[in-house]
């Protein structure tokens, strides 16, 4: 990673590569005095009981626009954006928080809680979680209660192994709605079954840009559903120009609700 000056979230010389509204942010970052920065999570929109915080540090949101490993933060950050996109597009997808739901939260029953509580609200529709199950290595998960099943989004094929620590916790949180609820709705006996998913674009080996490969599942999902005509990949792998474009969609995002005092996740 390059050494940046205080302020800085990009060389000096690499701001002006980036689009207006990643400019934006960058002028903007420079007037803070603090290693973070909040976001309102409402409770609504990942079906939190009470509004929530969300809290990146700058050091992300430079990753972030160096084209680096994404955190989970800023995973966070975007699956927000585009619940508020599902939301105004009128399209019936659930989400969940990756910050409460990943690899390293499912010991906890506060994880197998939330999964019941999305379940009970997402009954018939697709729940999507952007899943981190290693390090920087994030999935997208598309969920659905009513087939029990989880379709996988990895760009890099890894085994579906990997994912079964996630698909016991799914388990375990449908007995709970089941135990919990008057009408038994019976799960196939082998529980939620993994399915890999078909032809995507695929991240060549050597780089660690799984969140964006994520961000692109997430957006080729939502197209055919809203009718929106934004161009996605047709290509074996991402381009540098449409990881730029989810650059300037998050940084929009950022200015516009959650820096903005008028905007619905601005903290304060």
């Amino acid at each position: 990673m390059v050494v940046l000056g205080w302020g800085d979230l990009v060389a000096p010389r690499e701001v002006l590569k980036l689009g207006p509204r990643g400019r934006e942010v960058c002028n903007w970052n420079k007037g803070q005095h603090s290693v973070q920065f909040g976001a309102r999570i409402l409770d609504k929109q990942l079906y939190r009981r009470t509004d929530e915080s969300l809290w990146i540090q700058f050091k992300a949101l430079s990753q972030f626009y160096q084209k680096l490993a994404l955190d989970i933060h800023i995973m966070s950050l975007w699956t927000m954006k585009e619940a508020d996109f599902y939301s105004v597009q009128q399209i019936q997808i659930g989400f969940l928080n990756p910050v409460v739901c990943n690899q390293g939260t499912l010991k906890y029953t506060s994880t197998i809680d939330e999964l019941a509580k999305s379940f009970r609200v997402n009954k018939l529709r697709s729940i999507l979680l952007p899943y981190n199950y290693v390090n920087d290595h994030h999935v997208l998960l598309d969920i659905s209660v009513e087939m029990s099943t989880v379709n996988v989004y990895d760009s890099q094929k890894s085994q579906l192994e990997n994912i079964h620590p996630f698909i016991e916790a799914l388990n375990k949180a449908y007995e709970k709605l089941k135990s919990r609820s008057k009408k038994h709705h019976e799960l196939g006996r082998s529980g939620f079954q993994v399915v890999s998913t078909g032809s995507i674009p695929m991240q060549p080996a050597g780089n660690d840009l799984y969140g964006f490969y994520v961000m692109h599942y997430m957006r080729d999902l939502i197209n055919p559903l809203s009718g929106s005509q934004t161009e996605v990949s047709s290509t074996p792998e991402l381009t540098d120009l449409e990881i730029s474009r989810f650059q300037e969609y998050l940084s929009g995002f950022t200015i516009d609700q959650v820096v903005n005092p008028k905007g619905v996740h601005h903290l304060f």
